[in-house]
């Protein structure tokens, strides 16, 4: 039987930020269409719900929203987005828009342990870096904006403002945060980054090589993928263009992801599985 706060967060109101519609939570989609998908790709397909940890995000969102401070908040990042600032970074110094992607109990699932270090490369303010945490011995996160990463410290997280992942290790090291050799880890979190960077195949080659021998890839992927990079104010094109259809369905764009992207690159998938991204909103919860 659903608990009450259960029931509550079933009910709270959620915008899809891709076509405006507004439902309610119970209708988050967290299945797929298998027999879209090929054999190999479907049989690695983990079902997820939504569990405790989700209601409490979407519960808090909802009740935050009410309070006068968040339109304080909202009418201050305006401002900055004004001033130059990107919507990311603007964010970060008046301290809205949380994320949540994962639970600890969903990667729980699909991780199935965890291990010595994770790296979370473009972490934002680290609220799905905690939800991490809890499965790994130490954890390195980097931002490249740094309002994002000054949040990730003020939460205890350690973490380096950084563009690239050239010179991680002694940027770790700084940090006071030890990677492996050559700034190598056995979990890389890639948490809806590849939709935000100017040069995504590059990217994963990268992340390739700072992974240990048989470590992971957490890699989330917003579909419909639409990716803009952020230069200040301004959005641009990236440099390096995926082929992944800006109107295709989540079943399609995962068998082109995989076949034309991550595949080529070298990965071996373990897991999939998909959840909703939600973000806290600025008028209408989340």
């Amino acid at each position: 039987m659903a608990t009450s706060k259960a029931r509550a967060a079933a009910d709270v109101r959620v915008c899809c930020a891709h076509c405006g519609d507004t439902f309610r939570a119970a209708k988050l989609i967290y299945d797929c269409h298998l027999e879209e998908l090929p054999e190999h790709i479907a049989s690695c397909f983990v079902k997820l719900d939504r569990d405790i940890a989700t209601d409490k995000f979407l519960l808090k969102c909802a009740e935050e929203a009410e309070k006068v401070e968040q339109q304080v908040k909202s009418w201050g990042a305006s401002v900055l987005r004004r001033l130059g600032f990107s919507l990311t970074s603007a964010n970060a110094i008046v301290g809205r828009a949380e994320m949540f992607v994962l639970s600890t109990a969903q990667a729980t699932r699909l991780l199935g342990h965890g291990g010595d270090r994770l790296l979370d490369v473009g972490a934002g303010c680290g609220s799905v870096t905690l939800q991490l945490q809890p499965l790994f011995k130490s954890v390195l996160a980097t931002e490249s904006s740094w309002p994002m990463c000054y949040q990730l410290r003020k939460r205890g997280i350690a973490s380096v403002n950084v563009e690239t992942l050239e010179g991680l290790e002694a940027s770790a090291a700084s940090a006071g945060d030890c990677l492996g050799p050559g700034g190598t880890a056995d979990c890389i979190a890639l948490l809806n980054v590849l939709d935000r960077c100017s040069a995504p195949r590059s990217l994963l080659s990268d992340l390739k090589r700072c992974l240990e021998p048989g470590g992971r890839l957490l890699l989330a992927v917003v579909f419909p993928f639409q990716p803009f990079v952020e230069k200040g104010s301004a959005k641009l094109l990236p440099s390096e263009e995926l082929p992944l259809p800006t109107n295709a369905s989540w079943e399609q764009s995962v068998e082109i992801l995989w076949k034309d992207v991550l595949q080529p690159e070298g990965f071996h998938m373990d897991a999939l599985t998909r959840v909703p991204y939600l973000c806290q909103g600025e008028s209408n919860p989340p």
